[in-house]
């Protein structure tokens, strides 16, 4: 499934401007895909494995965990997180 939307995504040309979600657990695999495909940002609705945090960490992606709602763990890439509010109401203000 991940293949698939690297493929679009590729094809599209917006590699390295988008981020994941995934409705399952973040795995090695997963992140590795995301790494290979330039995505800075995975948010799982369950918990990472203990690799993928690894994998986060040394290649500085953004990891989010248990994302409820409003409310979710960072594991790792919390700096792009904080540019967040900035980007959200300049884009805003143009809609």
């Amino acid at each position: 499934m991940i293949d698939d939307l690297v493929g679009v995504l590729a094809f599209q040309a917006v590699i390295g401007t988008q981020f994941i979600g995934l409705e399952r657990r973040a795995s090695f695999e997963l992140l590795q895909k995301a790494l290979m495909a330039g995505i800075p940002i995975v948010a799982a609705v369950g918990a990472p494995s203990s690799l993928a945090v690894e994998i986060a960490q040394s290649f500085e992606l953004t990891l989010i965990g248990f994302l409820r709602g409003d409310q979710f763990n960072v594991y790792s890439g919390a700096f792009r997180l904080r540019k967040l509010p900035d980007l959200v109401s300049s884009v805003g203000a143009g809609y």
